[in-house]
């Protein structure tokens, strides 16, 4: 970037909403990492892209540690490219191919970098609206981001009761 493309990009700072400024943000800490190098830079070598958002890649690591066809259950995949910024797989034994976010809630959202914005507000109980405007998304995005990460933990309750149960009676005599 020219140094008069840099000047120009701070004088826009100004006008980002907070959305777009914590987006921003998301984006700069990405890049820079912990350490202070473009954490991307050895990936985007070797050819394999970068995550928006650092839940995503968490994600996405978790996934690939241990990569399991959604479709059949197969352990039996290979990497198959890249699409939207995510690797994906091809299962060997049905020939379907995924990422790390199908057949979760996320999968299919845009806006990556957004998801934990709107993951805390859940967690802090903020309305709908208020978590709109935060944003800066449309209330029916929100309405249905909150519909989708409320449906991972309904999903996760145990079908069948494990362990001990007990049962008592408190009646005076």
């Amino acid at each position: 970037m020219t140094d008069d493309g840099f000047h120009k990009l701070l004088a826009a700072i100004e006008a980002l909403t907070a959305a777009q400024l914590t987006a921003l943000d998301a984006a700069i800490r990405g890049r820079l990492g912990a350490a202070g190098a473009p954490p991307g830079a050895a990936a985007e070598d070797a050819g394999e892209p970068r995550s928006d958002c650092a839940s995503v890649a968490d994600i996405e690591a978790r996934f690939a540690a241990k990569p399991l066809c959604p479709r059949c259950q197969s352990t039996k995949v290979a990497k198959w490219g890249s699409a939207n910024c995510l690797k994906r797989y091809r299962c060997k034994s049905c020939k379907a191919t995924f990422n790390a976010l199908t057949g979760t809630p996320l999968a299919q959202l845009h806006k990556r970098e957004l998801w934990t914005g709107h993951a805390q507000a859940l967690a802090d109980g903020i309305s709908l609206r208020k978590v709109a405007a935060r944003l800066d998304v449309h209330p029916s995005t929100a309405f249905r981001w909150r519909h989708r990460f409320l449906k991972a933990p309904k999903a996760l309750k145990p079908k069948v009761l494990d362990g001990i149960v007990e049962a008592g009676c408190c009646q005076e005599l």
